[in-house]
């Protein structure tokens, strides 16, 4: 189980790191990022992929921060992020991701009058 759960941290951390090995140029034949987009140039968009390793969300798999809720593809993705918030909350910004609003608490049943 253990060994289940390395493999998985370590491929997860893989995915995360990847892009940024190759965006800073590895010399591996990559060229380097292209400029970040300004704010104006980025359209508001809803959260459709993990902000940890950009697979499809599961909506059960959450963190609520800053008033707003974050989605992820599993639960190793989750705490990476809960140990890092802001730095995924900038980088979704930048990519012109927006999280959605805490959904309000359901209002509790009306209980009807004793006569």
């Amino acid at each position: 189980m253990r060994m289940l759960v390395a493999l998985i941290v370590i491929a997860c951390a893989a995915i995360v790191c990847l892009p940024v090995v190759q965006a800073a140029g590895s010399g591996c034949g990559m060229t380097a990022a292209q400029p970040e987009n300004t704010d104006a140039e980025v359209a508001a968009k809803a959260q459709t992929t993990c902000p940890i390793c950009a697979a499809p969300i599961d909506k059960s798999v959450f963190s609520d921060v800053e008033g707003k809720r974050v989605y992820f593809a599993n639960a190793a993705c989750k705490a990476t992020f809960d140990a890092a918030p802001a730095t995924y909350l900038e980088k979704m910004q930048k990519e012109g991701i927006v999280p959605e609003a805490i959904p309000a608490a359901p209002a509790a049943p009306e209980v009807p009058a004793v006569k």
